[in-house]
């Protein structure tokens, strides 16, 4: 029967060698004397041969190992296992022991001083040197140059050629710097990093933290210090400063050609940042199954913007004019270089080089088909964190955003089936060790919409939000890790859309009498989402029930529309529907209107007088033992056909007075002297006793305001208006020496009782009760007029 127990010597890169000494078991131990491994044998019976292999299945003799304990030269690695015989039993074995020599130590060694004589040459895999000594270059051996940016490079191998030594190099990964370390990288600011030794005001005034909260100075190296630079939006002191740039770009040109011009008549972009990385390396152990050192890779790497610090302030106004059919996709460099430095952080003995490049770059995609002027974008302003945790093999992106757009515009000629969008971001390039690693895209863009019908239905849509990219290539950091990238959408806004929508402004729920116009023709306004007015809009019209004049209608200057709606000879509500179409000729129904009507309940009890004197016809209505006009008198003699609309003084004391401002609703407004001989033969301007009468039948003044009223035509809230008397009062207002006042909200009307000289009584209602009120005011204010039958 066969035991195993594997123990493992793992002396990790950075350790020194020294002896050590190994049992067969596991909790024994033997301090560690010279460079010689010791392997001991538990008490055993019998003979003794110590036997080891390369790779734990075959086996050889140790020559002259015969003894319970044996000693491993420093240079020797394998498995190593006893062989005992005794003649009662099997050939039995003692538990095996894996013996793991450390590799060349990890410390980076500067490619000028690897073999203690100058370079002669080099190139990007291998470098020579002169052959003076006896210097060996062991395998595994890591190149980092620790005074200035350079890749990581690992020895392979070596030649040997007369008096040159040739060093061959692999490219080589963080996770062969680093292993089993944790630590954050980031630009931001470390307040009490002033107190690192050796190290200057300005290399101090930023550094980076690690996990265990250790600081890590950070020296930076500016690349471009004569280049010209977009204006900082920060003030430059000897601080390092935070990823940031600031750029005006009004009046660039993105794109041009002979029918197509698209410009920025104004924008900018500023940009401010902080970047962060954090990385977690395994450590080191020994893979049983696969016979060799595993471990030392990227466990878990993280790269994102600091959502508390990183911020960008855009405005994208774009003027976009064609001449013709256009196709086109644009990408263009607004600024090279905006911000461009390479920050050294040393961990622990470990110098890591980040290089932070940026271009400020716009990008333009879309088709015009026709003729057309559009000006118009979005400000922006917003925080976010942007980046990707890599952990246990699976990418996660992990984004935080809070944003805010302002709609610039716009101002919009021509008409054309159009899709444009434009958008400028940063591209940000982090490299470690000059191997790519991390970019990053943040672009807030602007997008126009617009589709023409061949109808004439046009809609146009303006919208902003951010794109933003980010992409990962882990060559830099780990050979095994996949690389990735992701493009994220964050939170498109609707800016602007016309049309947006349908108001109604007058004519809904009327009443009417069966094959005649309404009274009041609907009005209907078209609107943009900034509630401006739409004009020459084609307006649809469609009659559920009953006829309207018109299909298509288009608004006119104020962007509104009036309906013509005859009824059906019906009982129940009545529907006209009122709606927009988009430019691809559909429905939109967030727009829809329905308007309401019905046949009125007092059509029945109408009767109708045509007035000799103009022709005009009016409704009549019984109530009680009295004979009423169901609308108010509209009556003007020849002489007042151009009626008085100045302010009413004592001049015209016992003069009659006329006023129109809405003769078909409203009828005229006339002063006492005017009423008094207005209504036409067999009528006449009721007394106070028969307005008096009129209430009283009603049930009186408390609950007889509601039942004179019309349900519709008043202002909100119409209290206890029923018209149950098919009486259909209407608020006129008053017309004094202050002009027009109160129409929509009171009706007022004479009677034939004076008071004295100056005073007589009237009646009046008010759209916020529902009682009739008796009043006495001067004879020279203009009321409206209700006839009572002689």
């Amino acid at each position: 029967m066969k035991k195993y127990i594997y123990l493992t010597i793992s002396l990790f890169w950075s350790a020194v060698l020294t002896g050590q000494t190994l049992y067969s078991s596991r909790h024994d131990s033997i301090p560690a004397t010279g460079s010689i491994f010791t392997l001991k044998a538990s008490p055993y019976r019998g003979n003794i041969q110590w036997q080891s292999s390369t790779d734990a299945k075959t086996w050889s003799d140790l020559a002259g190992q015969t003894n319970s304990q044996v000693s491993i030269p420093s240079s020797t690695e394998a498995f190593y296992r006893a062989r005992i015989t005794d003649s009662s039993c099997f050939v039995t074995y003692t538990d095996s022991a894996v013996v793991l020599l450390p590799r060349t130590q990890n410390i980076t060694i500067n490619p000028t001083s690897l073999t203690g004589t100058a370079l002669l040459k080099s190139d990007s895999v291998s470098y020579s040197y002169n052959a003076a000594g006896s210097t060996t270059v062991k395998p595994g051996t890591i190149l980092l140059n620790t005074d200035s940016v350079s890749g990581i490079r690992v020895v392979s191998g070596t030649q040997q050629k007369g008096d040159t030594i040739t060093v061959q190099t692999t490219q080589g990964t963080m996770a062969d710097l680093f292993v089993n370390q944790s630590f954050k990288l980031s630009t931001a600011a470390a307040s009490n990093a002033q107190g690192i030794k050796g190290l200057t005001g300005a290399q101090l005034s930023r550094a980076l933290t690690d996990a265990d909260g250790f600081i890590h100075p950070a020296a930076v190296i500016d690349n471009n210090p004569s280049a010209s630079k977009a204006k900082s939006t920060t003030t430059q002191t000897d601080n390092i400063p935070l990823v940031s740039f600031g750029k005006d770009f009004s009046g660039e040109t993105i794109y041009s050609n002979s029918n197509l011009l698209l410009q920025f008549s104004s924008g900018y972009y500023n940009f401010n940042s902080e970047l962060k990385c954090e990385f977690q390396f395994e450590q080191l152990k020994f893979d049983l199954s696969k016979l060799k050192i595993t471990g030392g890779a990227l466990k878990r790497f993280s790269f994102y913007t600091d959502p508390d610090v990183t911020g960008i302030d855009a405005k994208l106004v774009l003027l976009a004019q064609a001449s013709g059919a256009a196709e086109f996709e644009k990408e263009k460099i607004l600024a090279k270089n905006v911000f461009n430095k390479s920050f050294k952080f040393p961990v622990g003995e470990i110098p890591v080089w980040m290089d932070v490049s940026m271009d400020l770059m716009a990008k333009v995609a879309g088709e015009i088909s026709s003729e057309l002027s559009v000006t118009g974008g979005a400000s922006a302003s917003a925080h976010l964190k942007l980046g990707a945790t890599y952990q246990n093999g699976v990418w996660t992106p992990d984004t935080a955003f809070v944003k805010t757009f302002t709609l610039e515009g716009p101002t919009l000629t021509g008409k054309a089936n159009q899709k444009l969008q434009v958008e400028v971001y940063p591209h940000i390039s982090v490299k470690f060790y000059k191997i790519i690693g991390p970019y990053l895209d943040i672009a807030p863009y602007t997008r126009e919409e617009m589709n023409l019908s061949i109808s004439g239905n046009y809609d146009f849509g303006m919208y902003g939000g951010t794109n933003a990219r980010l992409g990962i290539n882990v060559g830099a950091f780990d050979k095994n890790v996949y690389d990735w990238n992701h493009e994220f959408n964050l939170k498109e806004k609707e800016l602007y859309r016309m049309p947006k929508k349908l108001k109604l402004l007058s004519g809904d729920n009327q009443e009417g009498t069966a094959g005649v116009a309404l009274t009041n023709p609907i009005v209907l306004r078209a609107l943009d989402s900034k509630d401006n007015p739409l004009t020459n809009y084609p307006v649809n019209i469609k009659s559920l029930t009953g006829t309207a004049a018109d299909k298509v209608l288009t608004t006119d200057a104020n962007g509104e529309v009036q309906v013509k709606w005859t009824l059906d000879n019906i009982e129940g509500d009545q529907k006209l529907e009122a709606y927009l179409q988009d430019g691809k000729d559909l429905k939109i129904s967030t727009a829809d209107t329905i308007i309401h009507a019905k046949i009125c309940e007092c059509t029945k009890n109408y009767g109708t007088f045509t007035d000799p004197r103009d022709g005009h016809v009016y409704k009549t209505i019984t109530i009680g033992t009295q004979t009423w006009m169901a609308e108010n008198l509209a009556y003007l003699p020849v002489a007042a056909s151009s009626p008085t609309v100045g302010s009413e003084t004592t001049a015209n004391a016992g003069k009659p007075f006329y006023y129109v401002y809405d003769l078909a609703k409203y009828g005229v407004l006339y002063n006492w002297y005017a009423a008094l001989t207005a209504a036409p033969a067999g009528w006449h301007l009721p007394s106070d006793a028969e307005w008096t009468t009129l209430s009283t039948y009603l049930g009186g003044d408390v609950v007889s305001g509601g039942k004179l009223k019309s349900s519709t035509g008043w202002y909100s809230p119409n209290t206890g208006a029923t018209n149950s008397s098919c009486f259909s009062a209407l608020p006129g207002g008053a017309r004094g020496s202050n002009g027009l006042t109160n129409a929509g909200n009171y009706g007022y009307w004479w009677s034939s009782t004076e008071i004295n000289t100056d005073y007589a009584w009237f009646r009046n209602l008010y759209c916020y009760y529902g009682y009739l009120n008796r009043y006495d005011y001067s004879k020279y204010i203009g009321f409206s007029v209700r006839c009572v039958r002689d």
